[in-house]
């Protein structure tokens, strides 16, 4: 199943990083179905391998991947395919 992410939340509005994100807005075009999923069950729910998520769309579109971080917990950032991470994801609307 493919997710197009809309909103992301933070831990604190005033320090966007992909490591604060803590909640995501999500959107189902092809079933029309919409909703919201915390940090830790998204990366869950990306590590099935029939899973995926994007943000943008057309040309614009980058798709997640989970991030191990060595510090902490893991977390998401979108990727452009030959060009590396991006900061996507950090520039969605907050809800």
């Amino acid at each position: 199943m493919a997710i197009e992410i809309t909103h992301v939340r933070f831990a604190n509005p005033e320090h966007k990083t992909h490591d604060t994100i803590t909640r995501l807005k999500w959107k189902n075009v092809e079933k029309r179905s919409t909703g919201d999923r915390d940090l830790e069950s998204m990366v869950t729910w990306l590590g099935f391998p029939s899973n995926t998520a994007y943000v943008g769309t057309g040309s614009n579109r980058r798709y997640l991947a989970v991030v191990e971080a060595e510090d902490g917990p893991a977390h998401i950032r979108a990727h452009h395919d030959d060009a590396g991470w991006s900061d996507d994801l950090l520039e969605l609307p907050q809800f």
